[in-house]
């Protein structure tokens, strides 16, 4: 699988060895290494970014996991983004390991409906199959080929027509996601090209992610690979005061560094107690570990979600966004029913302004 872009500016790089595999590099030194693609199983990797004026920086908020499981590589792979994490799973093509997303019902939703938004008719499962590049189960494939036209056909010939064709029938319509990875010998590292598949005018297209193609070094620290589940309910806050209304929530809630905030659950999941079950969370912010298995106090059948954390450190959130520096905390939430196994409730985020002091002003 090649994709036309990297060919051509192979193409063109011929002078400057694209796929140069050792030897001189100006203004560097020949490193060796042992590094192969088949060497990834159970190792953690994450961006160089580029930040102007502190040169190439690890940036976790693009983080990659290389796992095995039922023999097969795999990946969760976060696209740089707060707090989505992604499955992929992995075949090694000569010199290049090829990850695709998981295929689930709402990738085939959206094939279909980018088919049908084009031309009516044209989203068959022989075509959802040929556009996965995988196998897959019939009834979901029927699934999702009815669903799709169903939907198209609702919005065809109506007043919202058009807004659903140009929805659905554009080039930045994302129906999968894919990651190739190729070791950079010369630096010993891995060379990503983040890319996605869409679906425009009837025809298939792949193009560059917001990570693109970036260098990514390994990390030996431990970083959070669980997609958070809930982004809106984890407020923060200034006081331990619950709010009692969402009104009472201010909009704009901007932390100095060196302040205490807390945050607060205002949802409805997993707000009571179930009788002879016990609580707890794990704390993460900015993807890494703060506290384990920390005890969630119950007021008679009232659970209390509430945490708190000190941005100390203005690097991580700036380098989030340097105009809009944001610090991320995750709460991985847990249940224990009497002698029963752990269970997690599911994973809960939120992206906070921190007031970083000399941070980029926004561009005018």
């Amino acid at each position: 699988m090649r994709r036309l872009s990297l060919v051509v500016v192979c193409a063109i790089l011929t002078l400057v060895s694209c796929e140069q595999k050792s030897g001189f590099i100006l203004g560097t030194e020949s490193v060796e290494c042992d590094l192969t693609l088949d060497q990834l199983d159970n190792t953690t990797w994450v961006q160089l970014d580029p930040i102007h004026g502190k040169g190439d920086i690890a940036n976790a908020q693009a983080r990659a996991r290389f796992y095995t499981e039922d023999g097969k590589l795999k990946l969760k792979y976060t696209v740089k983004s707060l707090g989505d994490v992604y499955g992929y799973a992995c075949e090694k093509e000569a010199d290049e390991l090829v990850c695709l997303q998981k295929i689930k019902a709402w990738h085939l939703e959206a094939m279909c409906r980018a088919y049908e938004a084009y031309e009516e008719g044209s989203c068959t499962a022989a075509k959802l199959e040929e556009t996965a590049q995988t196998d897959l189960p019939d009834e979901l494939v029927a699934k999702a080929v009815e669903a799709g036209r169903i939907e198209s056909a609702k919005a065809r010939g109506g007043d919202h027509w058009q807004y659903f064709a140009a929805r659905n029938n554009n080039v930045g319509n994302k129906v999968q996601g894919r990651f190739y990875v190729k070791v950079d010998e010369r630096r010993c590292r891995l060379r990503v090209t983040d890319m996605f598949l869409g679906v425009y005018n009837g025809k298939t297209f792949e193009d560059s992610n917001v990570v693109g193609t970036n260098p990514f070094v390994k990390s030996d620290e431990e970083l959070l690979f669980e997609h958070c589940d809930d982004g809106r309910f984890l407020v923060d806050l200034d006081t331990a005061e619950r709010p009692g209304k969402p009104e009472d929530i201010p909009p704009d809630r901007p932390h100095q560094l060196g302040e205490v905030v807390h945050y607060h659950y205002v949802g409805d999941v997993a707000v009571k107690a179930e009788r002879d079950c016990t609580y707890s969370m794990d704390v993460w912010a900015q993807w890494r570990p703060v506290a384990k298995g920390v005890a969630v106090p119950v007021d008679g059948k009232k659970i209390d979600w509430h945490t708190t954390y000190v941005w100390e450190d203005g690097e991580g959130p700036a380098l989030v966004n340097p105009f809009d520096p944001r610090g991320v905390l995750s709460l991985v939430r847990y249940k224990q029913c009497g002698d029963g196994e752990k269970e997690k409730i599911n994973t809960i985020c939120n992206a906070a302004a921190v007031v970083v002091p000399g941070a980029a002003p926004p561009p005018e």
